[in-house]
């Protein structure tokens, strides 16, 4: 997806109607990220159920592409492993849960795949856009101290976890999807939503107070340095980081 991001720009995006399976999945996200993250069995539920409907996609009943097939076994193998723990535990619900997320995890990966060009970007549009509504209510957490955003741990000190009930879990995404909407902004450098998107998710990452955040931007930035020059991600990346450093230390 980041790929397909670097190499088109917005003229590109040309297919206005998106198919059943990218609508599904990109319910499931909002649905998942609403929910404390799919934590807690109703929220997984909400997750889970537009995923799984999208397996009625007629592309997903194709061969998987050779890309996806050690991801497949991988899911398979973990879901098969649960699910045999669970017999001398029985504990059933807990690992038919765990095989469930499993198989989005998949159907997700193949719809991705199977997708367009021009539907592949409309959907990191869409991921960008979570990303940076979850940096945003993340840091506004910590600014006012207000729980429903953020969690107060020893004494005055909070951290920002959004509508995750995790910290580390919101540094986790928004570190993942910063790199998605860095990559984006080198190929569409004149967008002012990609550079705010690039500065609230980095912003949401320091509220969070997450060492592992901190660490999977630094290397997610670093892979995407290597690929498209250092100068040229530094140069997209003052801006942005100068601010997400004065909003985190304000």
């Amino acid at each position: 997806m980041v790929g397909t991001a670097l190499r088109l720009g917005p003229r590109s995006i040309v297919e206005r109607g998106l198919p059943a399976g990218v609508v599904l999945l990109t319910t499931a996200l909002a649905a998942g990220i609403a929910a404390q993250g799919a934590y807690y069995p109703p929220g997984r539920v909400l997750l889970l159920t537009p995923t799984l409907a999208a397996a009625v996609t007629p592309a997903l009943w194709r061969r998987p592409p050779r890309l996806l097939r050690p991801l497949a076994l991988s899911c398979a193998t973990l879901a098969t492993w649960a699910l045999v723990r669970a017999v001398p535990a029985e504990s059933y619900p807990v690992a038919a849960g765990y095989a469930a997320t499993l198989l989005s995890f998949w159907l997700a990966s193949s719809l991705v795949v199977h997708a367009t060009t021009a539907h592949r970007i409309r959907l990191a549009e869409t991921l960008i856009v979570a990303g940076a509504a979850v940096g945003l209510t993340g840091w506004a957490g910590v600014a006012g101290h207000l729980s429903r955003f953020a969690v107060p741990v020893e004494g005055r000190l909070w951290r920002g976890a959004s509508l995750f009930t995790y910290p580390n879990a919101a540094a986790a995404l928004l570190a993942a999807l910063a790199v998605l909407a860095l990559a984006t902004l080198v190929a569409r450098p004149r967008s002012p939503l990609l550079a705010a998107a690039v500065y609230l998710m980095p912003t949401g990452v320091g509220a969070a107070l997450s060492r592992a955040g901190f660490i999977a931007l630094a290397v997610g930035v670093g892979v995407v340095a290597w690929r498209l020059g250092l100068r040229t991600v530094l140069g997209r990346l003052a801006a942005p980081l100068t601010g997400a450093a004065v909003a985190v230390r304000i």
